[in-house]
């Protein structure tokens, strides 16, 4: 479930709050399932409000909210990330599901006894924001260490990074990928996938 409700305010064309008024919301795609009210009812101050979940695939994807006579847009994006070790060929697999396409990412390992940090962003499950001795990360930057322009999400939304000898690692590692980009209304987001644990 997204950490936020969706939420709508109902009202008069001046601006006043209207409450009982019924709010629709429709997701436009699998990658969200609407699991809340719905119709949601405006409250005394106008609000209306829903709670989404993801669905099945990582991506992009619209849920719109309308009453009667209106309608507005939420622009959602759903990822997912996995880590597989395959001991027979010593290979791991990272891939970030995004939905969003040509993005720059990160990809970061840490020991998975890293203390989290809660963040307006999500949840960072690595020491990426204040680095520790375990922390090992790789990007699509090349203003930061370990620059390596492959790690980009192709036209789906999807980066798949395969990596050779990984058993070195010896143990249990956490992995997380972050992007930092502009949204198509030139706003900066800061996307943080879910945390991938493996055994290697």
């Amino acid at each position: 479930m997204f950490a936020n409700p969706l939420v709508v305010s109902v009202t008069t064309p001046g601006g006043a709050p209207l409450a009982g008024i019924p709010v629709s919301f429709v997701s436009q795609g699998s990658a969200v399932v609407v699991t809340g009210s719905n119709p949601a009812i405006s409250d005394a101050n106008g609000l209306a409000s829903t709670t989404v979940t993801a669905g099945s695939s990582g991506a992009a994807t619209t849920v719109v909210a309308s009453t009667s006579n209106s309608s507005v847009s939420f622009n959602l994006s759903v990822t997912s990330f996995t880590a597989d070790y395959t001991s027979a060929f010593d290979l791991l697999v990272l891939q970030a599901v995004t939905g969003i396409s040509n993005l720059r990412m990160i990809l970061a390992i840490d020991d998975p006894a890293t203390t989290p940090a809660l963040t307006q962003y999500g949840t960072f499950f690595t020491s990426i924001l204040n680095p520790g001795p375990s922390l090992f990360f790789t990007s699509a930057y090349d203003d930061l260490p370990n620059y390596d322009p492959s790690i980009v999400t192709n036209q789906s939304g999807i980066l798949t990074k395969f990596y050779f000898g990984a058993g070195v690692l010896n143990g249990t590692a956490v992995f997380q990928g972050y992007a930092v980009y502009v949204d198509g209304g030139g706003q900066l987001q800061v996307l943080v996938t879910n945390p991938a644990y493996e055994t290697f």
